[in-house]
């Protein structure tokens, strides 16, 4: 091939626009959104009898990396529940990790939307401290992209 030609999806046009046109065959994309899904395609050119020849599309699908989960708060309610809080990130969804003391963090729970913020954690025993953590998670095909893991925040049950 003499070269390449990158395009980029709109989703908005619902339309390929190219990117760039290259002679190598790498391109790094800047200024992504992050937990973004995104849809690029290349194909190859050359050159017969000074005349153009294209060779076929090859699509990629790929997504960038959640943010980094703020956990706003964590709190104890009336039925001695933790009670967490955490702001909306662009991502398919949530994994909580809880640690007792100074053990090791375990995952608790998947929330499987985003537009869920909050998660309620029960049977947990009276005179502990529980830590929390959470990240975030995009999904491409069959696997998972995870943003960092958020500030920890705390309970005691008393």
């Amino acid at each position: 091939a003499k070269g390449y030609r990158v395009y980029s999806y709109n989703t908005e046009t619902k339309k390929y626009t190219t990117l760039k046109t290259l002679s190598g065959t790498s391109y790094v994309v800047t200024n992504l959104n992050s937990g973004t899904d995104y849809s690029y395609s290349v194909r190859a050119y050359g050159k017969v009898k000074n005349e153009t020849v294209w060779g076929s599309y090859s699509t990629v699908n790929t997504a960038t990396v959640p943010a980094k989960v703020k956990l706003s708060s964590a709190s104890v309610s009336d039925a001695g529940k933790a009670v967490l809080k955490w702001v909306k990130t662009a991502a398919d969804g949530y994994e909580i990790y809880m640690a007792t003391g100074t053990g090791q963090y375990k995952k608790i729970k998947t929330i499987t939307k985003n537009s869920t913020v909050t998660y309620s954690k029960g049977s947990l025993a009276k005179g502990k401290t529980y830590s929390f953590i959470v990240r975030a998670y995009k999904t491409v095909g069959d696997s998972k992209l995870y943003g960092d893991y958020s500030n920890v925040k705390s309970v005691s049950i008393k």
